[in-house]
């Protein structure tokens, strides 16, 4: 055994204190650097708080007994572990996939009262948004496609907003108002279906139409309509302009010129 009530001292460089029976413990100092270096299993630092700091004292690492590890930059702590996991104060950035798979209903939240929430509840994928408007951003194209590449919508920047069917185009917005399209080969009259206005309501008297203003100047507009008959069955095709019926064209093929004086 060695006892001492002083330091002890290795005046050469490159010297070692060495421990265990094989040597497995060696401390040194080779004239750069300093060294702990163990060649057994493990080497275990044991503390009920153990600080790992700079030579100016700033931290690197500190460990809590029953608590937390802390991590620092410059002296100011960036990661703590806690009891429900972990906390990241500043940016976190990964250099590859960011992995939340262990369950479902795992939430992503953002915002300072948790506002914007995405998850994946196990049957659906879900971006939701509890306060103000949910808005989607880019500097060039907005694009909602299918994950086989089909298009629902597309945003063109500067330009069109266009809706399809089955990756077909049906609507677009133009400069000056919107296109319908369809590239429907039947010759039936009843399928030529390129744009359908439908009231879903089957009462008596209902209607369903399109009017076609120009300008705001009242009673200059005129309106094309499909009227149900007052006993709930049957139609006729309604031409008017502002409130006013001017040719009428019943199921029948009949057509009527109202007299409005």
């Amino acid at each position: 055994d060695l006892f001492t009530t002083g330091d002890v001292y290795l005046k050469n460089d490159s010297k070692k204190l060495k421990l265990g029976a094989s040597d497995d413990l060696q401390i040194y100092h080779d004239g750069s650097h300093s060294y702990i270096q163990d060649s057994s299993n493990e080497l275990r630092v044991k503390s009920a708080l153990l600080r790992l700091r700079a030579s100016n004292d700033d931290a690197y690492i500190t460990c809590v007994e029953d608590g937390a590890v802390n991590l620092y930059f410059n002296n100011s702590k960036k990661f703590e572990t806690l009891s429900g996991g972990a906390k990241v104060t500043g940016e976190l950035r990964v250099t590859n996939h960011l992995v939340m798979n262990s369950a479902d209903d795992q939430i992503i939240y953002l915002g300072a009262g948790n506002d914007l929430q995405i998850y994946h509840n196990g049957t659906n994928s879900v971006i939701q948004n509890a306060t103000g408007n949910l808005d989607i951003k880019s500097n060039n194209n907005v694009q909602l496609m299918t994950d086989d590449g089909q298009f629902h919508l597309k945003g063109t920047k500067n330009d069109s907003v266009a809706l399809y069917y089955d990756d077909n185009q049906k609507f677009e917005t133009t400069s000056t108002g919107v296109t319908v399209q369809t590239n429907n080969s039947s010759t039936t009259e009843s399928n030529a279906d390129t744009l359908i206005v439908r009231n879903t309501n089957n009462g008596a008297s209902t209607y369903a139409g399109i009017r076609l203003e120009a300008g705001s100047v009242s009673g200059s507009d005129f309106y094309i309509s499909n009227k149900k008959h007052s006993a709930g069955s049957g139609a006729e095709l309604l031409i008017g302009q502002g409130t006013n019926e001017r040719l009428k064209i019943t199921e029948q093929g009949q057509i009527q010129i109202p007299d409005n004086g």
